[in-house]
């Protein structure tokens, strides 16, 4: 069996979540043709009204009805999100994100903000991310199906470098006995990989979700954003997000002691 999964990222200055969909190969081929034909039936109406047609979908844009996103009604953004949303429930996708607080991550590895950039502290933080989404991702993959085949796909961005490096440690990793069933991750542009667009969607809606819990100090909150549980139960998605605690970020920090590899400190010039 081949999957495909792809992935995104949303962050602010306290939260960093990482999310990936993943489904069968081939069910990208639909799910991308319909996603595609409702944004040209959403860009037949704005040119009707003559407005501007949007490139693509762009969560964070959208939500915010900014840059190609603007001008639009609250109306209409929660409309067009629903009928994109109706387009992901028409085949089986297994979604899962992973949640990190950044102040945490400061707790126990003051070294890396203290001295880095913003920039360089951001690829430490993309560096660790992926490698937690390449040990974590592939076991219930494997267990299910030992033969199984996955192939990852990552928003162009800054740090490609960074998340290629660290997806070549992790499958490099002899303690981890699932890395064979990655073939490779790659990068590319969502206006031209439509299911990225998908995964942005997914990357938003988790990291507002996340959001709320770490606002409101719990991890857990008896509801949902109505835009997330409309999300999950209209597309048969299964998954959710993994809150990375404490102590696992502890016991990584021991881990790298004993092996003397502490996320890398880059001093900026």
């Amino acid at each position: 069996m081949i999957l495909r999964g792809f992935i995104d990222e949303s962050y602010d200055q306290k939260i960093f979540v990482l999310s990936a969909l993943v489904a069968i190969g081939t069910e990208w081929r639909w799910l991308s043709r319909d996603w595609t034909a409702c944004i040209d039936r959403r860009n037949k109406l704005l040119l009707s009204q003559d407005r501007n047609p949007i490139t693509r979908f762009h969560a964070a844009e959208c939500n915010s009805q900014d840059n190609e996103y603007e001008g639009w009604s609250r109306e209409e953004q929660i409309e067009f999100m629903a009928e994109l949303i109706k387009v992901l429930g028409k085949s089986e996708l297994y979604s899962i994100g992973w949640a990190l607080d950044l102040e945490d991550f400061n707790s126990v590895f003051p070294e890396v903000r203290a001295a880095n950039s913003k920039s360089d502290f951001l690829a430490s933080i993309y560096g660790i991310m992926t490698k937690f989404l390449a040990f974590r991702l592939a076991p219930p993959f494997v267990a299910a199906n030992p033969s199984v085949r996955i192939t990852l796909v990552h928003d162009r961005c800054d740090y490609d470098g960074v998340i290629a490096d660290a997806f070549r440690k992790a499958i490099e990793d002899p303690g981890f006995e699932e890395a064979g069933c990655y073939t490779s991750i790659t990068s590319a542009a969502s206006v031209d990989v439509i299911p990225l667009q998908m995964a942005d969607l997914l990357a938003h809606e988790n990291f507002k979700e996340t959001k709320r819990r770490h606002e409101s100090g719990k991890k857990e909150l008896p509801k949902q954003r109505t835009s997330l549980k409309v999300l999950i139960k209209q597309g048969n998605i299964g998954g959710g997000v993994e809150y990375i605690q404490l102590n696992a970020l502890r016991s990584l920090a021991g881990h790298l002691a004993k092996t003397k590899k502490r996320p890398t400190v880059t001093r900026s010039a």
